[in-house]
């Protein structure tokens, strides 16, 4: 994939983080809500636009759109799976478009739980700074001593993380009660998150032709632009970043 097409699938996962922070801090409004605020924030480091935020805070007023989050597993050759997390009205017509798209490409699609098996569900905090220095070695020891403090389950360094350079990835149980209060005690210990967000960690991958991974890479993209989808997660192995 290519920069641009990852700041996409980055944008449309941060667009979701917002929907999830609503329900959960059981607001619109940032000012009511603070996680709320902490994710249009992050948010606008990464250039979602101010006019699809306002968007999304607008829609979550109107009652009759009832979305539900709805996960499917897409199958293809070469053990290929990739988990969609959509938002959607209406599951039915959601897997009927994606079914439709997926069919010409040799892929089928599935409930979610007939790929879950390959994946591990995690919390994923992403941290560009701490206490206003960038991210390197010499910072690890003292990250996974706050890992133990905050209640991370893990803390490694990611090489090359968009324009932010090396990160702290911390990793969490995906449950609510473990996540979100990591989560507000990185923020507290003046780690500066550029990502959290809930994700499928694969437990193995697969290394594909160049041919295949080109195709592969453009089915991601198409998915990514599809209007249910939210979120993708793949056990591929991308030269640079998975999509």
């Amino acid at each position: 994939m290519s920069k641009d097409q990852e700041k996409q699938v980055l944008r449309g996962k941060l667009s979701y983080s917002i929907r999830t922070a609503i329900r959960e801090g059981g607001s619109a409004d940032p000012k009511l809500n603070k996680l709320l605020a902490n994710v249009i924030e992050i948010a606008r480091n990464n250039q979602v636009p101010m006019e699809n935020i306002q968007k999304i805070l607008t829609d979550s007023k109107d009652k009759n759109k009832e979305l539900k989050l709805i996960p499917f597993a897409l199958k293809g050759p070469a053990q290929v799976v990739i988990i969609i997390e959509t938002e959607t009205e209406n599951s039915n017509r959601t897997r009927q478009e994606l079914s439709a798209f997926v069919k010409k490409k040799q892929f089928t699609i599935g409930d979610v739980s007939t790929g879950l098996y390959q994946f591990k569900h995690k919390g994923v905090i992403l941290c560009s700074e701490y206490k206003g220095n960038t991210i390197g070695e010499e910072q690890l020891d003292e990250a996974e001593a706050h890992a133990i403090e905050c209640g991370a389950e893990d803390v490694s360094i990611r090489n090359s993380y968009f324009e932010y350079g090396n990160v702290l990835e911390f990793t969490t149980d995906p449950s609510p009660s473990s996540f979100y209060p990591v989560v507000n005690a990185l923020e507290k210990l003046n780690y500066k998150i550029v990502y959290s967000e809930l994700e499928y960690i694969p437990l193995s991958t697969v290394e594909l032709s160049d041919a295949y991974l080109e195709a592969v890479s453009d089915i991601c993209e198409k998915l990514s632009s599809h209007k249910d989808v939210v979120k993708l997660f793949d056990n591929i192995i991308f030269p640079e970043q998975e999509c």
